[in-house]
């Protein structure tokens, strides 16, 4: 008897798996050509950023498509690569975070050090200005560890400005210092031939200035800038946006030496040299410090205008930390408006945000500013609270320009509570650390608060030191007139400050000030915060 057995379908198994495999394959291959033509792409738009921004949507899908395709690795990393330096300037920052993620690891992977360091700062960044500080932290202490894998100086260097950055945030100054001077007597760094080497202290010469003002030594901060911009301008090849950078922290520390001219021309010089290079978040960063320049120099609708644009691009990239120091900056434009009741909501909301991303010198600065508004308000004692609190933890983290400006509007409290020894005594040291400091729009701050806790002839030479270093400060120009006019004797000389005064709150757009005041009875306006 024959046994007939049923044949298996082994052509229709073969055919099966062969069309799995060709389809593999078929991805693999089309997924590599594609990455390969867009790293070609990529290359070719190197010096022309606004174009190679277009194509940013299309490259971030191909990074996106290779992500568990393990063949795809390499081409993967090559291409984030190429963008490394745009990775953390374009929209879409929780798409990106995740491709850097996969390209930091498939990096690591492969032994590509340099790679690994450089996607593993830019994490750190996104991190960072989405108010990730702790993890932040620690990515960045993992980059410095691969930067010296990687034996890359301008890579060590370029970690650490990124891990002075965040520790800045968290955990202070101190730690901080730590960093940079640790990185300035690295081997890696010592060792460099002459243009690495140039390169590199570039990076940390950027990072040790925002140390040096924060510590009080603000004409060293500046001469380093000085020396940087200089050095950066002798090599063609320098990183494009540090040298936007230098020029916008160069532009806010003139403005505290109260050279505006100076600052306004390095903060716009800032701001083309961001939107050359199609950096729209560097961008915001300038306009934010165009808004505090402009506010200083009492053109509130421009400050008002560059704040709203740096609060816009914070809530396009999702940067809350941004977000939140400027939703307080543009309460303090409707503050020096005279705007009351809005400055109140705008930085109560900025206390709100401050208090979400657990930054304690942040929640300070916002409970300080919304001190000084109840001051205005007439709300004395809670703002003694608040503003004791904003000074005890700007004294605690060495925040020294924090900590004159608390010293400063606490005067003017105690003053208004009937507390003249006090008020004197904070006074005193607001203008000692202003002095310290060497800023100029400082000293005003401090000398127009000492006068509110003192006898009338002091209180006149005081507003009129005031005044005299007041240059280019329209807006404490103006404070100081009326504030005279009260003090002075001789009635024509009296009118001629208060309408002069009266006339420059007018055109600032801060005519709300003047509601039911005359010269007998001026208004008190606020000071630097």
């Amino acid at each position: 008897m024959t046994t007939h057995c049923e044949p298996r379908p082994l052509d229709a198994d073969w055919s099966a798996y062969r069309a799995q495999g060709t389809a593999l394959y078929t991805a693999i291959t089309t997924g590599r050509g594609r990455l390969l033509a867009a790293i070609d792409l990529a290359r070719a738009l190197q010096q022309q950023p606004l174009e190679l921004k277009q194509e940013l949507p299309g490259l971030l899908l191909l990074l996106e498509s290779a992500r568990g395709v393990p063949d795809l690795r390499e081409p993967a990393v090559q291409l984030a690569g190429v963008l490394e330096p745009w990775l953390d300037r374009m929209e879409n920052w929780s798409r990106w975070e995740m491709v850097i993620r996969y390209v930091a690891g498939a990096a690591a992977q492969l032994g590509l050090a340099e790679y690994h360091v450089r996607f593993l700062v830019k994490l750190s960044r996104i991190l960072l200005h989405t108010g990730r500080v702790d993890e932040a932290s620690q990515v960045v202490t993992a980059a410095l560890d691969a930067a010296h894998q990687a034996a890359s100086a301008v890579a060590l260097a370029k970690t650490t400005t990124a891990a002075v950055e965040i520790a800045l945030v968290r955990p202070g100054l101190e730690r901080a210092r730590v960093i940079v001077t640790e990185t300035q007597a690295d081997p890696l760094i010592q060792n460099a031939s002459g243009v690495a080497q140039a390169a590199a202290m570039s990076y940390l010469d950027v990072s040790l200035a925002v140390i040096l003002r924060q510590s009080g030594s603000l004409d060293e901060a500046v001469g380093l800038l000085n020396r940087t911009v200089r050095r950066l301008e002798l090599f063609p090849d320098a990183d494009p946006y540090l040298r936007a950078t230098a020029f916008r922290v160069r532009g806010v520390f003139e403005w505290s030496k109260g050279l505006t001219g100076a600052a306004l021309h390095d903060l716009r010089q800032a701001a083309r040299l961001f939107t050359h290079l199609g950096d729209h978040f560097g961008l915001a960063m300038a306009f934010a410090n165009l808004g505090l320049v402009y506010r200083s120099i009492g053109r509130l609708d421009a400050s008002e205008t560059a704040t709203r644009s740096a609060i816009s691009a914070a809530r396009q990239w999702d940067a809350p930390w941004l977000m939140a120091r400027e939703i307080g900056n543009l309460g303090l434009v409707s503050l020096f408006q005279g705007r009351l009741k809005e400055a109140e909501r705008l930085v109560k909301r900025h206390l709100q945000l401050a208090a979400r991303l657990d930054i304690v010198t942040e929640v300070g600065r916002a409970k300080g500013n919304l001190g000084i508004i109840y001051l205005h308000q007439g709300r004395y004692k809670a703002a003694r609270t608040l503003m004791e609190w904003d000074r005890d933890v700007a004294e605690t983290h060495h925040k020294l320009e924090g900590l004159a400006v608390a010293c400063a509007n606490l005067s003017r409290c105690y003053a208004s509570l009937g507390e003249p020894h006090l008020a004197e005594a904070e006074g005193r040291r607001a203008l000692a650390l202003a002095e310290q400091l060497g800023s100029a729009s400082m000293q005003v701050m401090a000398l127009r608060a000492l006068a509110e806790s003192s006898p009338p002839p002091q209180a006149r030479q005081l507003l009129e030191q005031a005044y005299a270093r007041a240059e280019g400060m329209r807006f404490d120009r103006a404070a100081c007139r009326l504030a005279l006019a009260a003090l002075d004797t001789d009635p024509a000389r009296r009118l001629r400050l208060w309408d002069t005064g009266r006339r420059q709150l007018i055109q600032m757009g801060a005519a709300m000030w003047l509601a039911g005041h005359t010269p007998d009875y001026p208004p008190r306006l606020p000071t630097l915060v």
